[in-house]
């Protein structure tokens, strides 16, 4: 999971260093200016109410999850994790490719090709790469998909607690123990990471007071 800059710089590096390497600057800013614009349409997304949302979900659902009651009835939770989860920066990491390549597999990935217009007959030479085919599909695909598997996981969570409430609501249950305010804070913002991808994508989501300086 990286932010905007971290991305754009890489994607700097990589052109720079092509560039370097004798390839042509025009050719080249064709070449990845569907990526930067993939990349700047990821970034745009306002996802700020369906990550309080998934946020809000998972802290009910561990809750419930590790509560413990005098009586012996049993409680039904799936462990069929759906992506994200306990990690949520697995839903937003359509960089990890990018941010994995090194220059010179970048650069050799680039093929000069002849192209004709069907209209015109005017032919024109352009660059391709199939690693910049794939990372531009990462985001465009990030940002089509992202809202959705956040109110995925969201309705995900809130169905588990839905499941075990007729018991909670109807039977007299005494509660032994139950995870503190803190420790279920600590499980979501630190263990599975709340904190660091509020705080590497610079969003406005609620910290609370004892991480903010995390």
């Amino acid at each position: 999971m990286r932010n905007k800059i971290s991305v754009n710089n890489k994607v700097d590096t990589l052109q720079n260093f092509c560039s370097q390497k004798g390839k042509n600057v025009t050719l080249l800013a064709g070449l990845i200016a569907p990526l930067q614009n993939a990349i700047e349409n990821y970034y745009k997304i306002d996802f700020f109410d369906n990550l309080n949302g998934v946020i809000e979900a998972e802290f009910h659902d561990f809750l419930q999850r590790n509560m413990i009651f005098e009586d012996d009835i049993q409680t039904e939770f799936s462990t069929d994790f759906p992506i994200g989860y306990t990690k949520i920066s697995d839903l937003f990491s359509p960089e990890t490719a990018l941010m994995a390549v090194s220059e010179n597999t970048f650069c050799n990935s680039i093929q000069e090709t002849v192209v004709v217009d069907e209209t015109t007959q005017v032919s024109s030479t352009i660059y391709q790469s199939a690693l910049v085919d794939a990372y531009v599909a990462d985001f465009t695909q990030g940002a089509a998909t992202l809202i959705s598997r956040l109110t995925a996981l969201d309705e995900w969570c809130r169905s588990q607690t839905m499941a075990n409430r007729m018991p909670n609501l109807l039977e007299k249950r005494k509660i032994i123990s139950a995870p503190t305010k803190s420790e279920i804070v600590q499980e979501l913002y630190i263990n599975r990471g709340f904190l660091d991808l509020i705080q590497t994508l610079g969003l406005k989501n609620y910290i609370p007071k004892a991480y903010r300086d995390a």
